[in-house]
């Protein structure tokens, strides 16, 4: 992780961030704690973000998914997010492979299992990297799991995109008793 962390650094000095720029550490500390980055990303401009997702495995997919994670957003409809929902409950379930699971547990296995079914070490090490990095630019694992899945599961579709037109159209999936529960969050 170090490595990426350090290139990370390399590319934000050559290019600092327009907000949230603090200064370089002179260790590099658990990205957990390397507020430079978490908190500069989003203000990068788009050209340095690119060249950061680039370092990475499927660098060029990672950097489509992350300009629709943080992009904008595309206010849904009740029965849009609803069909929404049952899509994505449908791709986890095929993505997971066992049936057995209920729709919520699935979700939480899935996303728990990214890191384990990578093609190899880099792309491991690549998912925990950006899972962490992802959580800060929208505080949702949602669109963490989403952009992680394009280096998880190169080329197999994301059974996370429905559950981020779901977050950005302005819903929450909250875990009920009998499977999600839809909570309107649109203003």
């Amino acid at each position: 992780m170090a490595g990426w962390q350090g290139q990370f650094h390399d590319l934000y000095d050559a290019a600092p961030p327009a907000e949230n720029d603090d200064p370089r550490p002179e260790v590099m500390k658990d990205l957990g704690s390397d507020y430079r980055l978490l908190c500069g990303f989003s203000w990068l401009t788009p050209e340095t973000r690119t060249a950061c997702l680039k370092l990475f495995p499927q660098g060029e997919v990672l950097t489509r998914l992350v300009a629709d994670w943080m992009g904008p957003a595309a206010p849904l409809g009740e029965a849009e997010a609803r069909a929404a929902l049952a899509q994505g409950c449908a791709r986890i379930s095929e993505a997971i492979g066992d049936p057995s699971y209920d729709e919520v547990d699935a979700w939480d296995e899935l996303a728990a299992r990214l890191p384990e079914i990578v093609p190899d070490a880099e792309a491991e090490a690549a998912v925990l990297f950006l899972t962490e990095l992802m959580y800060w630019q929208g505080s949702s694992y949602t669109g963490a799991h989403y952009v992680c899945w394009g280096v998880a599961a190169p080329g197999k579709k994301n059974p996370f995109e429905p559950f981020v037109r779901i977050e950005k159209g302005g819903w929450r999936c909250v875990a009920g008793p009998e499977g999600w529960v839809l909570e309107d969050q649109r203003r």
